[in-house]
């Protein structure tokens, strides 16, 4: 094949010819320190790093080869197993990688330590609350820039932080200044000032000055006792406010941040969080790869990417035969012979393999005459589908539709293939003169099916229409929706206006699923037509 990975890092694409016999491929900057290693070691010559017994090529027909590879190479359109939207040539897989939004990505930081990867989308989140991530203190005065994790012990160790002289609130840096030139007054009953170095005894003497009017105002003012207040986080702990500082380090319903996700979780709940959250790292029981988020291995992301999986290959939903990551979509939605295949005219599935048989006896079984609330029903004969005329209708003014009680018990099950529940090309058949398409899908977040025709020509008249789904004894099950172009709902009165589509809304699940016959049908019909 043109496109290889290479033989000795097995992560960059091959670009350059490596073995005698034309088996191993590598990428240059491998090959060119395999060259290098092996010679320093004084092994002549070089040997393949796949056949060990076969010499590398010599760089002149390496060369000459290298360029003949890399002209077929460039016309290769390469396509991202990763986010499956990127197509392009061999040259530009690098650059792609870079910017790939589902692509496994360090955190900018992790020079400094942090250990994160995950997708580029998911960057800025994680920049919130990277550990190594640069911030700032919280005191105004510090401009010192520290990593998230080490801001707790800087802010309680910084030197701007705030301190008492008595009832005078300053900062800490102060506060040691102060107590600097006190200890070198109780210093001065000991050893004379006359005896200090000048230098020593001016500096100390313009600290002094400096600081006496900050000593002369916290000499004056009244020392009043601080208030007790609760903890802000409803613990029941209540203090002054110089208590509450060393309160906060270790009270039970402070908020903490998970050392995998960063969420802030109270104290006393953040084992129990990070036993099962999504974000914790674990390692790839298949090949070995390590520090991979739990939630990644769950979603599969981790999966299309996997060299233990893309070597064994991954079983197809459908026959299990284990196929290549890129292979596998075209095969179970093209190739696959137990693929399930929507049948037009049962609306059930059949394998691909049998769907031809199995349909031509579900259309032999739909051209049976059935009964409706004492009427005699038979097949549409122009419809591809299990539509049914009235026995003698003249025109197709009224016409039913058998839809199998099983369509939607799977359908809200979620055992259904998809959320197509007919086949791609609908159900077809003529309607008051007009070639009808429906199709039904079911919308889980809306919990209805949504019954959409589509015609082959505009109504020009205005007619009113009744749509309902009935049982085979005429019970009605419902009176269905029609949903509006600007997405009003009305079950009043259904009209045809100036269109080419028509949408209708089914919402009574509950009586579709207790459906006691096998069958229901939806009922078609042009009350009257101006």
């Amino acid at each position: 094949p043109l496109v290889r990975e290479c033989y000795i890092c097995q992560e960059r694409p091959a670009d350059t010819e490596t073995c005698g016999r034309y088996e191993h491929r590598s990428c240059t900057p491998c090959l060119e320190q395999w060259i290098a290693s092996t010679t320093a070691a004084g092994q002549q010559p070089v040997p393949c790093p796949g056949c060990r017994g076969i010499p590398v090529l010599e760089a002149g027909p390496r060369q000459i080869l290298n360029a003949s590879f890399q002209k077929s190479r460039q016309q290769v359109q390469l396509e991202c197993a990763e986010c499956q939207s990127w197509s392009g040539p061999v040259s530009q897989i690098e650059s792609h990688i870079r910017r790939c939004q589902q692509q496994e990505h360090p955190c900018p930081r992790q020079a400094q330590g942090c250990d994160w990867t995950g997708p580029l989308a998911d960057q800025p989140l994680h920049e919130e609350h990277c550990p190594r991530w640069q911030v700032g203190c919280q005191h105004a005065e510090c401009d010192a820039r520290i990593p998230r994790c080490e801001k707790e012990a800087h802010e309680a160790a910084c030197p701007w932080r705030p301190a008492w002289l008595g009832a005078l609130k300053t900062d800490h840096r102060t506060r040691q200044r102060v107590e600097a030139i006190d200890s070198l007054c109780q210093r001065r009953r000991v050893e004379p000032v006359a005896q200090w170095p000048e230098d020593k005894a001016r500096q100390s003497l313009e600290e002094v000055l400096q600081l006496w009017p900050l000593l002369y105002k916290a000499v004056q003012t009244p020392v009043t006792p601080p208030p007790v207040m609760p903890c802000v986080w409803l613990c029941g702990f209540e203090a002054s406010a110089w208590d509450l500082d060393d309160h906060y380090r270790h009270c039970s319903l402070a908020p903490v941040a998970c050392s995998y996700c960063h969420q802030a979780i109270e104290r006393v709940k953040a084992p129990e969080h990070e036993n099962r959250c999504d974000q914790r790292r674990m390692t790839c029981q298949d090949c070995g790869a390590q520090n991979l988020r739990v939630a990644d291995m769950a979603q599969g992301i981790h999966r299309r990417s996997c060299t233990a999986v893309l070597r064994a290959g991954i079983p197809c939903r459908y026959c299990r035969e284990p196929l290549a990551g890129n292979d596998l979509e075209s095969h179970q939605k093209y190739h696959c012979h137990r693929r399930p295949l929507r049948c037009s005219w049962c609306l059930a599935t059949h394998e691909a393999a049998s769907f031809d048989s199995q349909s031509d006896r579900c259309r032999l079984v739909l051209r049976r005459r059935l009964t409706f609330d004492g009427k005699r029903l038979e097949s549409h004969a122009e419809s591809l589908g299990p539509v049914y005329l009235e026995v003698g209708a003249e025109n197709y003014n009224v016409v039913y539709i058998k839809l199998p009680s099983s369509f939607f018990v799977q359908a809200i099950e979620g055992k259904a293939p998809d959320r197509q529940l007919t086949p791609e090309h609908g159900v077809r058949f003529f309607w008051w003169d007009m070639e009808t398409v429906l199709r039904i899908d079911y919308e889980p977040g809306a919990f209805c099916f949504d019954m959409r025709f589509t015609f082959n020509r505009v109504a020009s008249s205005q007619c009113r229409v009744e749509a309902a789904l009935y049982m085979p004894d005429g019970q009605l099950l419902e009176q269905l929706d029609c949903v509006s172009p600007r997405g009003e709902i009305s079950s009043t009165q259904l009209r045809f206006f100036d269109t080419r589509s028509w949408r209708l809304q089914s919402r009574a699940l509950s009586n579709l699923t207790s459906c006691r016959y096998e069958a229901c049908f939806l009922k078609l019909g042009l009350i009257n037509v101006a």
